[in-house]
C-alpha cells in the first residue's frame, strides 16, 4: 500500500498553476563542428535556377520559386526548402552546378511560427547568411561529371589535303557518358532559338533509344543531321554544367541519334503528315533552312507548299558555303528528303523575277514567303579589289561546290575573321596541300582573337593546319604588279596596325598605325560581309517594302509591311542555320492563323475538317461562365504539340500555387499544396506520355487547336490577389482553371479517332471533373462556414 505523500504528491503541482510560464528563447547548445550540415545559404549571384538541387531531394523539401525575371541561362527561379522535410544529407549541395548552394554549421534556431522554417536562402535573410563555417562541395568533386569525353577526329597532317568529315562523332559508350551529366534543367531549351527539346533527346541517347530521339528532334528542327554537325550551338552557351566544367555536348549528342538511324527507318519514324488538306497554297522562294524549315511546318499544318530555289539544288548557304569537310552534302540531302516527305515540292534551278514572276506567284499563292539568304558578297572596296587575283570568299566556295575549276595559287590571303573567311582559308589551304604539297594562306583580321566572329574551334583548326593569322592588322590596299607577265596582278596586301579603341556606345572605333606591312599573296579574298539579292523583288516593290539598315524590316512573326509577303532567315536576321530554324518555324505559324484569320467560310471549313478527321465523341461536362470559355478549336497543329502545351498549363498552374502557398491562410493552405502536387503530377503524366512508344504513332495525328493561342492556359488571366489572398478568390481561380481543363480535354477528345488518345482524354477530362467536384465541396464550406 502506497504512503499518504504518494497521494498527495500530484496534487502539490497546482500551486503553480497562477504563476508565469517560462518559455526558453534560445536552446543551450554547443557550437558545431567547422562542417556540420546546418541550414542552407544560396550565393544569389551564382545561382542559376536550375532545379538540379529539387530533383535530387528525396524528401520533396525543396521547391523552386520565382524571384526574378528569367534571363539566358538563368530560369530565374531559387530553392524553397521546407525544413519540416529537410534530412540535413547535403546531396543537394554535392549536386549543385554552380557550387551557389552550401550548408552553415548553425542548427539551433526556434521561432513560433511553423512557417518560418520553410524559406528561400539567399533571399530571406537569415543569421547565418555570413557564416564562413560549414558544408560545402569539396573542390574537384561533382556528382556530376567536368569534362566531355575525347572524341576522335582526323589529325591535321591527315585532313590537311582532302574534304573528309573531320568529326567521326561519338561512340555509343562516349555518348552515354556525355549525356549522364546532362541534369535536364532545360535552361538550354530556352537559349536554343528553335527551343529543340533538348534533356528529352539526351535521356533517349542515355537509354539508348534512337528511336524515339529522332521523333523529338525533328518534331522542333527538320535540319537535325545539319545541326547535329554545323550548329552555332547557343545551347551550350546556357549549360548548367558549364559554371564548373565543359558544357554538356548537345549538338555532338544530336549527331549521334542521327549516325545511328537509317535514312529509310528516319523517314518511318518523322511519317507523312496525317492532315486533311487545307485548300490553302503558299509558295516559298528560296531553298535556305528558313525557308524549307516553313514549308515542312506548313505542309504538316494541311497547306500545298511550292518552294522556288536558283541554285541546282536545295540547301542555300548550308549547301553553297559550308565545305564538305564540315558538313557532308549526303547529310543535308538526307534532312531535304524529310522534308520532301512531308509533301513539300521544290523546284531548283528556278530564279523568281526570271523564269517566273513574283506577280504570277502572288496570283497563284495564297501567301508568298521570302526565304533568300545572303549570297552575295560585300566588298570593303579597298583599292586594288577589282584586279585580277582579288576574288570574293562566297563566290569562290559556290563554285567549289558546284564543281568548277577555281584558280589555286601558291599564296593566298584571305581578309576577314568570321567562319566564311575560317572556311575559304581552310579550302584554298587544302587545295594548296593537293597541288604544291604545301600550305601558304594567311588570314588578316581587324580585330585580335578574342573579337573574331568565327567559332573558336574553326580558329584552333585553322592554326592546326598552318594557315597563318595576322590578328589587328586592317587592309587599306591591294599592291598590284608594275611590270613583267603579272603586270596589273594582286602582289601583296598592304595593311596597318589596329589599335583598338571603343565609341561611347561601345562600338568599335579603333585607331590605325600607318606602318604599312605588306602581306604577299597572289590571290586576295574578301570575306568582309555579305548582301541579300533583292533583284527579285522590283522597283515598286522594294520602294513599298519597309526597310531597316539593309535588312527587309518584318514584325515579331516574320510578316512585312505587304500583308500578303512574309520574310525570314538571312535576309531578315543574319547567316545562322539554327537561328534560320527558328525564324521559320515562327513565319510558318504566322502564315497558318493568317490564312483563316477573319474568313467565316475558312473557319467553318476548318471544323469540317476537324469533324472528317474524327467523328465528335465529347465527353459531357457543364459549361463554364463566358469569360471563362476557352477558344473552339482552329489551326491545324498535332496531338504532341497540343500535349506539350497541356503539360505546360500542368507546369504553370504548379508554379502559380507553390507561389500562393506563403501568402495564404492555413485555413486553406492545404488545399492549395494539394492542388499544387495535382497540376504537377498531371503534367508528368502528359509528359511520360509523349515519350510513350505505345503512343508514338498516335501523337502525329493532326487536329485543330485554339485559334488565339497555342497555350490555352491564357485563356484565364491571372487575377491579382494582393499580399494576404482572399480564400474565396483563391478557390474561384482553382475551379475557373479546371473548368477550363475540363472543356480543353474534352475538346481533344472530341477531334481525335477513337481509340488511346481518345481514352487518355477522356479520362483526363474526367479527372478534372472530379477533382472540381471535389473542390466545389470545400468552397460551398468556406462560403457558408468560414472554414473548412
Amino acid at each position: 500500500m502506497g504512503s499518504l505523500r504518494d497521494v498527495l504528491s500530484p496534487l502539490t503541482a497546482w500551486k503553480h498553476v497562477i504563476d508565469t510560464p517560462v518559455t526558453i528563447k534560445q536552446p543551450i547548445g554547443r557550437e558545431a563542428a567547422d562542417r556540420y550540415r546546418g541550414f542552407h545559404q544560396n550565393d544569389i549571384d551564382k545561382c542559376i535556377g536550375c532545379g538540379s538541387c529539387e530533383v535530387i531531394c528525396q524528401n520533396a523539401a525543396i521547391d523552386m520559386i520565382p524571384v526574378s525575371e528569367a534571363k539566358e541561362g538563368d530560369s530565374g527561379l531559387r530553392p524553397n526548402i521546407d525544413y519540416g522535410r529537410c534530412c540535413w544529407c547535403a546531396l543537394c549541395v554535392d549536386v549543385c552546378m554552380t557550387g551557389s548552394l552550401t550548408m552553415s554549421n548553425e542548427y539551433t534556431w526556434v521561432d513560433a511560427d511553423p512557417d518560418a522554417f520553410r524559406f528561400t536562402p539567399g533571399v530571406d535573410p537569415k543569421p547565418w547568411d555570413d557564416l564562413e563555417k560549414g558544408y560545402q562541395r569539396e573542390g574537384d568533386r561533382m556528382l556530376t561529371g567536368r569534362a566531355r569525353p575525347e572524341m576522335i577526329e582526323l589529325a591535321p597532317e591527315v585532313r590537311i589535303d582532302n574534304f573528309d568529315e573531320i568529326v567521326a562523332g561519338y561512340t555509343r559508350e562516349q555518348a552515354v557518358l556525355e549525356a549522364d551529366r546532362c541534369v535536364e534543367c532545360g535552361l538550354c531549351v530556352a537559349a536554343c532559338p528553335a527551343h529543340m527539346d533538348i534533356p528529352d533527346y539526351i535521356a533517349a541517347v542515355r537509354e539508348g533509344d534512337y528511336d524515339l530521339g529522332t521523333q523529338i528532334l525533328y518534331e522542333t528542327n527538320p535540319f537535325s543531321e545539319v545541326c547535329g554537325r554545323v550548329c552555332t550551338h547557343k545551347c551550350e552557351t546556357a549549360c548548367a554544367a558549364a559554371h564548373e566544367g565543359e558544357p554538356i555536348a548537345i549538338r555532338w549528342l544530336k549527331r549521334h541519334i542521327i549516325d545511328n538511324v537509317s535514312e529509310e527507318r528516319r523517314l518511318e519514324i518523322v511519317g507523312t503528315p496525317k492532315v486533311v488538306p487545307s485548300g490553302k497554297s503558299v509558295a516559298v522562294v528560296g531553298g535556305g533552312p528558313s525557308g524549307l524549315t516553313a514549308a515542312y511546318d506548313l505542309a504538316r499544318m494541311g497547306h500545298k507548299v511550292t518552294v522556288y530555289d536558283e541554285q541546282p539544288k536545295p540547301g542555300g548557304m548550308t549547301r553553297y558555303g559550308i565545305p564538305e569537310y564540315r558538313l557532308p552534302y549526303d547529310a543535308l540531302d538526307r534532312d531535304i528528303a524529310v522534308i520532301r516527305a512531308q509533301g513539300v515540292e521544290i523546284k531548283s534551278g528556278v530564279r523568281v523575277g526570271r523564269d517566273v514572276s513574283l506577280d504570277q506567284l502572288r496570283g497563284e499563292s495564297d501567301a508568298i514567303l521570302l526565304g533568300i539568304g545572303l549570297q552575295l558578297s560585300r566588298s570593303a572596296r579597298i583599292p586594288g579589289s577589282d584586279a585580277p587575283g582579288a576574288e570574293q570568299a562566297i563566290d569562290l566556295l559556290r563554285r567549289f561546290t558546284v564543281g568548277e575549276d577555281i584558280p589555286v595559287p601558291e599564296r593566298v590571303a584571305v581578309i576577314g575573321a568570321g567562319n566564311v573567311a575560317m572556311d575559304i582559308a581552310r579550302t584554298m589551304a587544302r587545295l594548296q596541300k593537293q597541288k604544291y604539297g604545301r600550305v601558304s594562306t594567311t588570314i588578316c583580321a581587324r580585330k585580335d582573337r578574342s573579337m573574331f566572329r568565327a567559332d573558336m574551334e574553326e580558329v584552333v583548326e585553322s592554326i592546326e593546319e598552318d594557315i597563318g593569322i595576322v590578328e589587328l592588322r586592317a587592309p587599306k590596299e591591294i599592291m598590284l604588279h608594275q611590270d613583267g607577265p603579272k603586270k596589273g596582278r594582286v602582289q601583296a596586301l598592304r595593311t596597318w596596325q589596329v589599335i583598338p579603341a571603343w565609341d561611347d556606345n561601345g562600338r568599335f572605333a579603333p585607331t590605325y598605325e600607318r606602318d604599312n606591312v605588306l602581306i604577299p599573296a597572289d590571290m586576295i579574298v574578301e570575306a568582309t560581309g555579305q548582301q541579300a539579292d533583292v533583284a527579285l523583288l522590283g522597283p515598286e516593290l522594294t520602294e513599298a517594302l519597309e526597310w531597316d539598315r539593309g535588312w527587309i524590316r518584318i514584325d515579331r512573326m516574320g510578316r512585312t509591311s505587304e500583308p500578303w509577303l512574309w520574310a525570314s532567315g538571312d535576309a531578315v536576321r543574319g547567316p545562322d542555320v539554327i537561328n534560320g530554324v527558328a525564324d521559320g518555324h515562327r513565319v510558318a505559324a504566322s502564315i497558318n492563323e493568317a490564312l483563316f484569320e477573319g474568313l467565316d467560310e475558312a473557319k467553318e471549313a476548318a471544323a469540317a475538317r476537324a469533324r472528317a478527321v474524327a467523328p465528335p465523341a465529347p465527353v459531357p461536362l457543364p459549361q463554364a461562365p463566358e469569360p471563362l470559355r476557352a477558344h473552339t478549336l482552329g489551326n491545324m497543329t498535332t496531338i504532341e504539340e497540343v500535349l506539350e502545351t497541356v503539360a505546360e498549363f500542368g507546369r504553370e498552374a504548379h508554379s502559380f500555387y507553390t507561389d500562393l502557398i506563403p501568402k495564404i491562410s492555413k485555413n486553406i493552405r492545404w488545399i492549395v499544396e494539394d492542388l499544387a502536387r495535382y497540376e504537377l503530377a498531371q503534367a508528368r503524366r502528359i509528359s511520360e506520355l509523349t515519350r510513350s512508344r505505345q503512343m508514338a504513332d498516335h501523337l502525329k495525328d493532326a487536329i485543330h487547336r485554339p485559334e488565339a493561342d497555342r497555350r490555352f492556359f491564357d485563356a484565364i488571366q491571372a487575377p491579382e490577389l494582393g499580399p494576404h489572398p482572399d480564400d474565396q478568390k483563391v478557390l474561384q481561380y482553382a475551379l475557373s482553371r479546371l473548368q477550363i481543363a475540363m472543356e480543353e480535354y474534352s475538346e481533344l477528345a472530341a477531334v481525335t479517332f477513337p481509340g488511346p488518345l481518345h481514352e487518355v482524354f477522356s479520362y483526363l477530362a474526367n479527372e478534372e471533373a472530379r477533382q472540381k467536384k471535389e473542390l466545389e465541396v470545400v468552397y460551398d464550406e468556406i462560403v457558408h462556414t468560414g472554414s473548412v
